[in-house]
């Protein structure tokens, strides 16, 4: 258990640092998410094609965290969001030892890639989170695998 407090907070001082290089943005898909947001409440969208090629979970996702303040909020869903995935990846990979803890979330602080995910507004981030979460309720039971399968699908 203790071991979980020093990753949260190794977690933390990895974001802190990448946040220097690059700071939280807009990603590949934060236009569209506009849109889709601003049409989805309307009877008649003024673009409809947005809503046919994309889910909505990530749009709503954002659009409800920028509906709370502005890049901070969103900001502080990424940091929150990378150290739980973070504390699951080293769970996960403490199954076989703690050194293959200590070493898979070591190679996650020092990937850019994996950083990328967790600071850029675009689907990639929810669908990422799903997707670790969905790996991990394999450890649980069959019926929270379902559940959270369900969630990639929406989200991604």
């Amino acid at each position: 258990m203790e071991a979980l407090g020093w990753v949260m907070l190794a977690s933390m001082v990895a974001y802190a640092v990448h946040c220097f290089g690059r700071p939280v943005g807009e990603g590949r898909d934060f236009g569209s998410y506009w849109l889709y947001f601003r049409d989805f409440w309307a009877s008649v969208p003024d673009y409809p094609m947005v809503m046919l090629y994309r889910t909505p979970g990530a749009p709503l996702l954002f659009s409800f965290l920028f509906g709370f303040g502005s890049w901070l909020v969103v900001q502080a869903y990424f940091t929150v969001s990378y150290c739980v995935i973070n504390i699951v990846l080293f769970r996960l990979a403490c199954h076989w030892s703690r050194l293959a803890g200590w070493q898979t979330v070591g190679i996650v602080f020092v990937s850019t890639e994996f950083f990328y995910v967790f600071n850029t507004v675009a689907m990639e981030n929810p669908t990422s989170e799903m997707f670790v979460l969905w790996a991990a309720s394999g450890f649980l039971s069959s019926f929270s695998m379902a559940v959270i399968g369900a969630s990639c699908v929406l989200v991604g």
